[in-house]
């Protein structure tokens, strides 16, 4: 794990006779970790739960691997590789191995089961995601993401709701990595596969799936500003940014951008809080002044 760089100015608050006007910037850490398996059995609907589940019968294979994040973080995937294969019972031997973007002789539609969403989309056994939060999902689960055709697989960002199940495939477009935002209150995202008979109906039939896939990822944690609310009355600027738990922030102030020592306006670090924490000073007297957040 690579340590973070410290101190990211996240945004600036200008106050310009009585005018308040904020621009937003992004700062990222990054945090790469060493690869996971991903088994071609690891059970996407089995994700946060005790017992992975199989209403379509045919086996339910196992639960899925699990990553810890934060809302917010932007995940990548810098290494997919590997083969996985499946047996529809009528096919002796399996079919010839394939990788993470799955198998293009019939497509996905599987329905919503235990609280998770159900996944549409063009072709078969392409690796997956789903972001949960500290709970177990329990119905009713959420709608499904659009249809992901070969067309939507082709995006840059995508940004989930909790216990909706994403496409991830090889996790790359036109050569550069897709990013996965952490929606607000995830704290886990499970990476798996979307399994069922010939592709449709309810989930099972993980039972004649063989293979894994590799996965190495890039985790993300942007310092970015959110809200602000200034009060000309008592003089005092709240600010909301996106933060992580357990690291401390500090505002800082300058009277011009292009000032090299920026003073700080809080004397004890705010430790933050898991997604957004939000923090009140008071801003000193002057034509005008600039405000930012900084890890400490």
């Amino acid at each position: 794990m690579t340590a973070p760089p410290k101190k990211h100015a996240t945004g600036f608050t200008n106050i310009i006779s009585s005018v308040l006007i904020v621009t937003l910037l992004t700062a990222i850490a990054n945090c790469i970790v060493a690869p996971i398996e991903v088994s071609a059995t690891a059970n996407i609907f089995g994700a946060g739960h005790t017992s992975p589940p199989a209403p379509g019968g045919n086996g339910a294979g196992i639960l899925p691997p699990v990553i810890a994040v934060s809302p917010g973080q932007a995940v990548s995937f810098t290494s997919i590789s590997g083969a996985v294969t499946y047996s529809d019972g009528s096919i002796d031997p399996a079919v010839a191995p394939f990788g993470p973007e799955g198998r293009m002789v019939f497509n996905t539609k599987l329905s919503s089961f235990g609280g998770i969403s159900s996944i549409n989309g063009d072709g078969f056994l392409w690796l997956v995601g789903i972001f949960l939060d500290d709970s177990e999902p329990v119905d009713p689960a959420p709608p499904g993401l659009p249809p992901f055709t070969s067309t939507a697989k082709q995006f840059t960002s995508l940004s989930p709701g909790l216990r909706q199940v994403f496409f991830i495939g090889d996790g790359q477009q036109a050569g550069s990595p897709q990013t996965f935002i952490a929606p607000i209150g995830a704290t886990r995202l499970f990476i798996g596969f979307a399994d069922g008979n010939g592709g449709t109906g309810s989930p099972g039939f993980y039972g004649d799936n063989a293979g894994s896939i590799s996965v190495t990822y890039n985790i993300q944690s942007p310092l970015r500003l959110v809200d602000y609310q200034f009060d000309f009355v008592t003089n005092q600027v709240t600010l909301t940014w996106v933060s992580q738990a357990g690291t401390s922030y500090v505002i800082t102030h300058s009277t011009t951008l292009a000032e090299a020592v920026w003073t700080s306006l809080t004397p004890v670090p705010v430790v933050g809080q898991a997604g957004q924490t939000s923090a009140t000073v008071s801003f000193p007297a002057g034509p005008r002044g600039f405000v930012r957040v900084e890890e400490d």
